[in-house]
């Protein structure tokens, strides 16, 4: 056995022995010398070296461009707050090119990154600046108050969401990226193609769902900081007395004389139209005149000077429309100052000229609203609920006749206010209160039109009481539910406060919003092309505010 071993090793080495010397005369020419080494070898290899790594740069810049790897690498912008120190995020040269995108599209300069706009966007504007600076700097200011609210959101330990409110937020966003989808492949393009031709490369649909997440989650800060904003009984009181004049309830008596209409070719000239309206302020000061003798009603004096038929009639009609019950921030700009003068009395009078109106104007009172706020369901039927027979127009009669048979289906029921609610939601045109059975809860004096709110507000109305009421809207089916335990103005006043302290936090983040540009990741917003991008550079890359653009 051992011996059998011994000859495998010696003839293995008498191989190798003889692998080697044929390598060696491999080496040597015909004369035994050994070979020189060709130089057309050298650089053959070299050559073949230089095309693949050539070869590979190509397909690796290829791929840079294609796929907008530097566009979504690189930082353009970094956000900074001076109301939320120490905070900071930076944009992708992608990142700002999906603002930029849609700044486009607000501004109607169409698709951003089309070939035709790209080209477009090199026009100069004045001096050195083009279009596409233009629309860099727009942008900016643009995004200012979003990513104020952006930063703070991202820096508020406070605002934590639910379980199931992120849930609905991934849905939300899952059902668009699709829906984008299906919009992409019913114009026959793939959506990637599609997000590139509205925000450039480097935009897939998964990096575009990060902007609609976000918008998402604004809505739910924004939330968030109208439920968690506290505003203290003494902000309240100086609220109240700093807005008075806009929050007093205004009643006075109205009536506008017109000038006569004319034909184009009868038009007046300055000193007849001068003229023309010195003579009805004499109108209507005579007017007033009757009026404050107390012989006659407001509407009695005006239509004593009032030359046109059709509006005698109306005033003798329906003189109550000339009187007012008006919120002092909704009075009409050249009647305001006067009623809201803190020295007006009641029966005060005033003529005041417009361009070819005059308006006789008496102040009766001012004063905050004494009423609290209510609760009502309703149920409105316009001419959507109502269908016509062949095709015809629905008639005021059709839609009244429609309420009414609703509101007998009601009283036919259980006549509760949870059948009423399911009424609600079957049948009522209101898309705002649909989805909660009509429910409009704690009305404050004056945010509903006047015929709803006066039946709401009736002093012999008692929960339960139904009816229907007719305003511009159509015909409502009216559940009351009671008065709530707060009085209207203390609501308002509450509820416009802490509005006014949630929007200075808003400004103040705005104010403090600075965005510092870097040179090299700002030649890529804008821009489709690589090697321009490449080299543009930005001769703006310093810090900036919305304010200094």
């Amino acid at each position: 056995m051992a011996k059998k071993t011994n000859e495998q090793s010696e003839w293995k080495a008498e191989i190798d022995r003889a692998e080697r010397k044929q390598r060696l005369a491999n080496l040597k020419d015909s004369d035994g010398r050994k070979k020189k080494i060709s130089s057309k070898s050298i650089v053959g290899r070299i050559a073949s070296i230089v095309i693949v790594v050539a070869l590979i740069l190509v397909a690796a810049v290829w791929a840079v461009a294609r796929f907008g790897v530097l566009q979504k690498s690189l930082t353009a912008i970094t956000i900074r707050n001076s109301e939320v120190p120490g905070a900071s995020m930076t944009m992708s040269p992608a990142d700002l090119n999906v603002e930029l995108g849609n700044i486009s599209m607000q501004a109607q300069l169409g698709y951003a990154f089309t070939d035709e706009m790209q080209e477009m966007l090199e026009r100069t504007t004045s001096g050195d600046r083009t279009l596409r600076d233009d629309l860099i700097d727009l942008t900016l200011e643009q995004m200012a108050p979003t990513y104020a609210m952006v930063l703070a959101m991202n820096n508020d330990d406070s605002f934590v969401l639910s379980e199931e409110k992120l849930a609905e937020i991934d849905k939300t966003v899952r059902d668009f990226e699709v829906e984008m989808a299906q919009g992409a492949q019913s114009q026959g393009v793939g959506v990637g193609r599609l997000l590139e031709s509205y925000f450039g490369p480097g935009v897939s649909s998964s990096h575009y769902m990060k902007f609609v997440r976000q918008s998402l989650m604004l809505q739910e800060y924004n939330q968030h900081l109208a439920d968690t904003t506290e505003v203290t009984a003494a902000e309240i009181e100086e609220y109240k007395e700093e807005n008075a004049a806009d929050l007093k309830i205004y009643s006075y008596s109205s009536y506008t004389f017109s000038l006569p209409a004319t034909d184009d070719e009868e038009e007046l000239t300055e000193d007849e139209l001068e003229a023309a309206l010195q003579e009805l302020s004499e109108d209507a000061a005579a007017a007033l005149e009757l009026y404050e003798k107390g012989e006659m009603s407001f509407a009695e004096a005006m239509a004593e000077f009032e030359t046109d038929e059709d509006k005698l009639d109306k005033l003798k009609d329906q003189p109550e429309d000339l009187d007012y019950l008006m919120q002092g921030s909704r009075l009409t700009s050249n009647q305001k100052s006067w009623l809201t003068d803190e020295e007006r009395e009641a029966g005060d009078t005033t003529v005041i000229e417009s361009t070819k109106t005059v308006t006789a104007l008496v102040f009766h009172s001012a004063d905050f609203e004494d009423v609290y706020v209510y609760s009502v369901r309703h149920i409105l039927i316009d001419a959507s609920a109502v269908t016509g027979s062949d095709g015809d127009p629905v008639s005021n009669e059709q839609i009244k006749a429609r309420a009414e048979e609703i509101l007998a289906e009601f009283e036919a029921g259980a006549k509760t206010e949870e059948a009423f609610a399911e009424l609600a939601e079957t049948y009522t045109s209101d898309t705002g209160s649909i989805d909660n059975g009509g429910l409009y809860e704690n009305v404050p004096y004056g945010m509903m039109v006047e015929a709803f709110q006066d039946w709401s507000l009736d002093e012999s109305r008692k929960t339960g009481d139904t009816g229907i009421v007719e305003t511009d809207y159509g015909y409502h089916i009216m559940y009351f539910v009671g008065l709530g335990d707060v009085k209207s103005i203390d609501h308002r006043v509450e509820a416009l406060a802490k509005t006014e302290k949630i929007n200075n936090l808003s400004q103040s983040l705005i104010d403090g919003v600075e965005f510092e540009r870097h040179s090299f990741g700002m030649g890529f917003v804008g821009r489709k092309a690589f090697f321009k991008s490449l080299f543009a550079g930005d001769p703006a890359a310093v810090a900036t505010t919305p304010s200094d653009d």
